[in-house]
């Protein structure tokens, strides 16, 4: 009999030890992942820049704070939290949200947010003492009677694989996207595609910098015997709209149409879209679209309209411009972001002049890779990324990561795990 009592004692004391370390490494998990959620979110509106191209970074911030601990995201999660150790929403506080600069790009800013159990809220310890509970990983120290977990999740931009599909015209989100972000009041896919070669050719260059001439020269799809003045890359229209009455993801390229949704389709990023106006499909790495020839009878015929739809297109405002390997191979290879000066049209040429922006997060953007969302390649994964567009480099001695190249569309992302040896 002493023997069975004892080891019932054991049992009851394990199984409390075993309860209490569950409960304090799943309410980790839980602040975790919360803590990534808001960084996510708030990162997404890190672009608030002005007229020059430049992200304003007190903007920037207020903006990204603001949003991490607004009511349209906070309390969303909830964690174990003290003293009954009951699930209770995740809530943060301005406290929670700090910035540390990149110290390879002094004008790039990464964001950090703490999510955490502490004092009231800390976890009460029934078996397991804070001297064994203190491994798990927690910035906080310990006391001998509760658990005060703290996870700090950091976040910046990486270059953008996917681009959401626009919202609807004159959509409330429509509407409280333009007053989040008013000179980028439309981030979906602009309908032009770049010549992958020529935006390489002209983001790399020494000379690039936010606010730079990135002149855009409409030409037809295939290889362009166009000479091209300096600062210019070969660009064509593109249909992305959502191709469903042909029974594609996107529209096609030939006849009336055709022209007919790319009118739509720039009509959208006008300031009062009418209700013709189409919202562009979601667009990702390796979605092939179809280009148009501006020489075509059908483009012709509308082109007076054409012209006057571009027109409407809000000047000083940015866009986000689909880049493709070549336009012999019309697949995305990634995304320009870009300030529109104006469009230009001389006889049947017609140009676009932009600047490239100042590369940061931007909404609707992400940086998921594996599986396409896109039908028919549902089933397979997206391709590989290319140079400009590859993952910012990291440097794990540093905890540090490479400098951004101008005009690309960032996405929000997470920062890798840091060495046990770096400083945050």
């Amino acid at each position: 009999m002493p023997f069975v009592a004892v080891a019932i004692v054991v049992i009851v004391g394990t199984m409390g030890i075993s309860i209490d370390l569950l409960q304090d490494v799943q309410a980790a998990q839980q602040l975790e992942f919360a803590a990534q959620q808001a960084a996510l979110y708030g990162e997404s509106f890190a672009f608030q820049p002005d007229t020059t191209g430049v992200n304003n970074t007190q903007l920037s911030q207020n903006a990204v704070a603001s949003n991490v601990v607004s009511g349209n995201f906070n309390g969303i999660n909830t964690a174990f939290s003290g003293p009954k150790n009951s699930l209770s929403p995740v809530s943060l506080e301005g406290a929670d949200v700090t910035f540390f600069q990149n110290p390879n790009d002094k004008t790039e800013t990464f964001l950090s947010v703490a999510a955490g159990r502490q004092g009231a809220n800390a976890l009460k310890q029934f078996f397991w003492t804070a001297g064994w509970t203190s491994r798990i990983n927690t910035n906080t120290p310990q006391n001998t009677r509760t658990f005060q977990p703290s996870e700090v999740v950091r976040a910046l931009g990486q270059p953008a694989a996917r681009i959401g599909p626009g919202p609807e015209p004159n959509s409330t989100y429509l509407s409280a996207q333009a007053q989040q972000q008013p000179l980028m009041s439309r981030p979906a896919a602009f309908p032009i595609g770049i010549n992958g070669q020529d935006f390489i050719a002209l983001i790399t260059q020494s000379a690039a910098t936010p606010g730079a001439l990135c002149n855009l020269v409409i030409v037809n799809s295939g290889p362009s015997s166009l000479p091209l003045p300096a600062n210019s890359c070969a660009a064509a229209f593109t249909n992305v709209a959502s191709g469903e009455a042909n029974g594609s993801y996107y529209g096609s390229a030939t006849g009336a149409n055709a022209v007919q949704q790319l009118e739509q389709l720039v009509d959208y990023f006008s300031a009062s879209p009418p209700s013709t106006a189409i919202a562009p499909a979601a667009v990702e790495r390796g979605s092939k679209l179809a280009l148009f020839n501006t020489t075509d009878s059908s483009f012709q015929t509308q082109l007076s309209q054409i012209t006057t739809k571009l027109r409407s297109v809000q000047p000083n405002n940015y866009y986000v411009v689909p880049v493709l390997s070549s336009l012999t191979n019309p697949a995305v290879a990634g995304f320009a972001l870009l300030r529109l000066k104006q469009f230009t049209v001389q006889g049947t040429q017609i140009s676009a002049t932009f600047f490239l922006a100042d590369s940061a997060p931007i909404r609707n953007a992400s940086t998921a890779a594996g599986f396409s969302s896109i039908p028919p390649g549902t089933q397979t994964q997206l391709p590989a990324p290319t140079a400009p567009f590859l993952p910012r480099a990291y440097d794990p001695a540093t905890d540090t990561f490479a400098k951004r190249l101008p005009g690309i569309a960032l996405a929000p992302a997470l920062f890798p795990p840091p060495p046990p040896t770096a400083v945050r």
